[in-house]
């Protein structure tokens, strides 16, 4: 039981004061000696008695009885998380079995899977960048699309980080989104079409997007052949630019991660997946279930009992 007002309980004095001065009188002049007396007597015995303990019950309604629980409510604080993949040619690379992008593919699927509860989007570049599905909470769309995905899906060749950056920053701009935004970025090589990925990541830092950057390939590069769409194929060599994407990282505080093999790629979207994953918030708030209507019900039957009294003592001494 809780009183939120205790301090009326001072007020108690009162009626105690009265029980003492009336059990205290010398001479058997209290009250309780007129518990045996004639029916007059005990009619004005009753009558007295109730005005204090009248008292005491609505003293006791003042100070607001009642019991408090505590509750606890849980609140997901969710992350809106932009997946940019590269699918440039040299991601066929096969110095990862089978290739570069059957493994990213594998790695990012099961990211995907670990940050259920957030929004997700999957967006793809090479010599261009487009969005292949928007903000969603559906992991499973997002799963099937990027299995779905190839180095044929962007015909032209590059391989165009800033654009992918700026792309995720608008779809980030459109959905107007208060929660917490993050990109995280998979390449095989450097910036060499489009927009000026530096430039592209002081908008995100001023937009408040962290970027993680993820460098998938061997130090030396990687050789490789590519067919344009005139069906000419040519020697290419894919070599990753870790500087470049160790200051977009930097700049928007995120980290760099550097994929040499299949084991430091998963480890580097499981570390990412801790960090960004869903949290929950839990809230504490103590809930009052007021009792002082019981009393208050108490209180009236007394006040109607002491009428019927004054009414029954009036009709005595009449």
């Amino acid at each position: 039981m809780v009183l939120k007002d205790n301090g009326y309980l001072l007020l108690l004095v009162i009626p105690l004061f009265f029980f003492l001065k009336e059990l205290l009188l010398p001479n058997k002049k209290g009250l309780l000696s007129h518990i045996t007396a004639n029916s007059k007597k005990r009619i004005d015995f009753y009558f007295a008695i109730l005005i204090p303990v009248i008292l005491v019950f609505f003293i006791v309604n003042l100070t607001r009885p009642g019991y408090e629980w505590q509750t606890k409510k849980e609140i997901r604080l969710s992350t809106d998380v932009i997946i940019c993949f590269d699918v440039s040619g040299s991601m066929d690379a096969k110095d990862f079995t089978p290739s570069r992008i059957e493994v990213a593919k594998q790695v990012v699927s099961e990211f995907i899977e670990k940050m259920k509860g957030n929004r997700l989007s999957l967006v793809l570049f090479a010599g261009f960048a487009f969005t292949q599905s928007p903000l969603t909470f559906d992991t499973e769309i997002l799963k099937n699309m990027l299995s779905d995905v190839t180095t044929h899906k962007v015909r032209v060749n590059g391989t165009a980080i800033g654009d992918a950056l700026g792309i995720a920053i608008n779809r980030f701009t459109k959905g107007k989104t208060n929660k917490k935004k993050v990109i995280v970025l998979l390449t095989d090589g450097e910036n060499n079409k489009g927009s000026n990925p530096m430039d592209v990541a002081k908008i995100a830092k001023k937009s408040d997007i962290k970027i993680y950057t993820i460098g998938m390939g061997t130090e030396g590069g990687y050789d490789f052949k590519q067919q344009d769409i005139f069906g000419n194929v040519h020697s290419n060599v894919s070599k990753l630019n870790d500087t470049l994407l160790t200051r977009i990282a930097v700049m928007t505080d995120g980290k760099f991660y550097y994929g040499h093999d299949e084991k430091s790629l998963k480890s580097a979207y499981n570390e990412i997946a801790n960090l960004e994953k869903d949290k929950v918030k839990v809230l504490s708030q103590k809930v009052f279930y007021p009792k002082y209507r019981l009393l208050t019900g108490i209180l009236l039957l007394l006040l109607i009992l002491e009428f019927v009294l004054i009414y029954v003592k009036y009709m005595i001494y009449l």
